[in-house]
C-alpha cells in the first residue's frame, strides 16, 4: 500500500482529466487489495 504513490506518480503527471485520474488511482487500489487479498489467504 505504501509504495501507491510511487507508482502512481509517474502515470497520472500531466494528466488533466480527473475522470482518467480516478479510473487510474482506482484500479491500482484495486490491484493493491487483490495483492494484499491474496497474500492474507496464501498464508492462512
Amino acid at each position: 500500500m505504501r509504495q501507491l504513490a510511487q507508482r502512481l506518480a509517474p502515470i497520472i503527471v500531466g494528466e488533466t482529466n480527473e475522470d482518467k485520474i480516478k479510473l487510474i488511482i482506482g484500479e491500482e487500489v484495486d490491484q493493491v487489495l487483490t495483492e494484499l487479498s491474496n497474500e492474507y489467504y496464501e498464508e492462512n
